[in-house]
């Protein structure tokens, strides 16, 4: 379900101990940096990941770090310290988010998509709040049963749709 993945990260941000209030202030303010504007995803995943909340901004870029570095500077020009949250359409976006982030000394709840390896390691050191991605358990697990019923010359299963899951510090293994 591609409508999983916004989703996810606003409950991935509601379950925090402070709801994603960071600063207190009774509200959660979020920024997104989104995918290309023409990309469908992109637009749905902004959309569903910022709707419990106070939206700032929503700006759009391409997938690369680079975008994400500049785009959220721009965000932290514009909002200062009224930005609770950050989502990000990717971890690529996330990573250039951070990056930003670390160079002006904020803090913000950060959460990207994808399951990017290093953004795993940030996750895991503190400095990214989350990721969503999809569960490679069952991935995989789909792939080797498609495989093994083509080799039995079996036809596959109808097509399944695996969710994504929220990898936060506390689940990330």
């Amino acid at each position: 379900d591609l409508t999983q993945p916004g989703r996810l990260q606003g409950q991935l941000v509601r379950q925090l101990p402070d709801g994603g209030d960071r600063n207190g202030d009774g509200s959660v303010m979020c920024t997104v940096i989104a995918g290309p504007e023409d990309h469908q995803d992109a637009t749905r995943w902004s959309e569903d990941c910022s709707a419990d909340f106070v939206c700032l901004k929503i700006d759009h870029g391409d997938w690369s770090r680079d975008s994400g570095r500049k785009l959220c500077r721009r965000h932290l020009t514009a909002f200062d310290d009224s930005v609770d949250v950050i989502f990000c359409n990717s971890d690529k976006l996330a990573l250039g988010a951070l990056e930003a982030l670390q160079s002006e000394e904020k803090e913000v709840y950060l959460v990207g998509i994808g399951g990017d390896s290093e953004a795993l390691a940030r996750i895991r050191e503190g400095t990214m709040t989350g990721t969503v991605c999809e569960n490679i358990p069952a991935l995989s697990s789909c792939i080797t049963e498609t495989a093994e019923a083509i080799l039995r010359d079996e036809i596959p299963q109808k097509r399944q749709l695996l969710d994504f899951v929220i990898v936060t510090k506390d689940n990330l293994q």
